[in-house]
């Protein structure tokens, strides 16, 4: 069986909604102003890399041949 390769590459929109709405239910809010979490979502999305995403498909294929 030849290996069928699927280029995977993270949606920063998406990423971006999950970041804020995990920001909105924060403990502590009155410890974050609004620069701080505009650093962090801007820091998060600089630095996420595709190797995160495809750790992630790798793990779900490897679960779908382990079923069959």
């Amino acid at each position: 069986m030849n290996p069928v390769v699927i280029p995977v590459s993270p949606n920063t929109d998406d990423i971006r909604s999950y970041l804020e709405t995990k920001l909105d239910r924060d403990d502590g809010p009155e410890a974050m102003d609004s620069n701080l979490r505009a650093d962090i979502v801007k820091v998060i999305l600089d630095k996420m890399s595709d190797m995160c995403v495809g750790a992630f498909c790798l793990s779900i294929l490897s679960m779908m041949y382990a079923y069959e």
